[in-house]
């Protein structure tokens, strides 16, 4: 299925994404279309917190780790807020992506400098306008099974900064029983911070959230209630998320694996080890690398571990069982 007349929102730009009558359109059936996402949203919603805010406009950041997590923030928010879509196959084939065009839709080519600047130009003007934005800075999910939340896109305070509009850090959590937790936090000011600061401050604000998320509703679970291979039992867990909506391919779908690394990155197990491959243990080298060999047999461990839970092989692998 191709989602007719969506395409051409991939080549709009500042100057013709939206219209005023859109804007316009847009806030005054807010209400009644909040209600319809709420009651189509499979998951129970259910609001833990949200503050209390003037006119704004905010720019909305949430987390980003299952399927419903876009529609059932648009569900709760007391105003319109144009959504930041940045996956190209779902705008082109899922059914969903007309929900986020009726509520307001910036698409971003996440492949493209841009496309990524344009996008920004979109939601600078949109907020100029004083119209809210939703944007989520893991720039995709967290398939984390230590990580709270990602590292996060600067795109939120490269906006703060242009227009001062204050952020607004939600958690969006998907319980064991299927209920969603959100939780609202109070604005904060990021304009007068460094990018590091701001990107520390919102990370860690977020990552608070969900971690009293996680510890009110889910339960400890007991090693020998565990499988064999707990870590490919949740990699299947998150597979299975994904293909709660249809992918075109598993190229389309790779492009979820984006991560950002602009700010002190951790470094890559290959970019700590990948100097190990270089060493050729011969007849001629072997002793005088002798120091070397466990250092060796642990690394070629380490790596064999690193690809059996790299999840964008595991999605490869398991492609067409769907």
């Amino acid at each position: 299925m191709f989602n007719t007349g969506l395409k051409c929102l991939e080549n709009k730009t500042a100057q013709n994404f939206t219209t005023d009558f859109g804007i316009h359109v847009r806030s005054f059936i807010n209400p009644f279309f909040r209600w319809i996402l709420e009651k189509n949203t499979k998951g129970e919603i259910v609001l833990e917190h949200y503050p209390i805010l003037d006119e704004g406009p905010y720019i909305f950041c949430s987390s980003h780790s299952h399927i419903e997590d876009i529609i059932s923030d648009l569900a709760i928010l007391d105003r319109n807020a144009y959504v930041l879509i940045g996956t190209t196959d779902q705008l082109e084939h899922n059914p969903q992506m007309y929900a986020a065009w009726i509520n307001g839709l910036i698409y971003v080519d996440r492949d493209s400098a841009e496309s990524r600047h344009e996008s920004l130009k979109m939601m600078e003007y949109l907020l100029r306008n004083r119209v809210s934005v939703l944007l989520f800075p893991e720039g995709s999910y967290n398939n984390s099974a230590n990580l709270l939340v990602k590292q996060f896109f600067p795109g939120f305070y490269k906006l703060a900064i242009a227009t001062h509009a204050k952020v607004v850090p939600i958690s969006n959590f998907l319980a064991p029983d299927s209920k969603i937790y959100i939780n609202v936090g109070n604005p904060i000011a990021v304009d007068n911070m460094s990018k590091k600061e701001a990107l520390e401050t919102l990370r860690d604000r977020i990552a608070e959230m969900r971690f009293l998320q996680i510890e009110n509703h889910t339960k400890e679970t007991k090693r020998s209630e565990l499988g064999s291979d707990p870590m490919r039992d949740f990699m299947e867990s998150r597979r299975r998320e994904y293909f709660k909506v249809k992918w075109s391919s598993y190229e389309a779908w790779e492009q979820e694996l984006t991560s950002y690394r602009g700010v002190d990155p951790s470094p890559t197990f290959d970019e700590v080890w990948g100097f190990l491959d270089k060493i050729d243990l011969n007849d001629a080298t072997s002793e005088k690398l002798a120091y070397y060999l466990p250092l060796l047999e642990e690394y070629k461990r380490a790596k064999t571990l690193a690809r059996r839970y790299d999840f964008g092989n595991y999605m490869k692998e398991n492609w067409k069982n769907k």
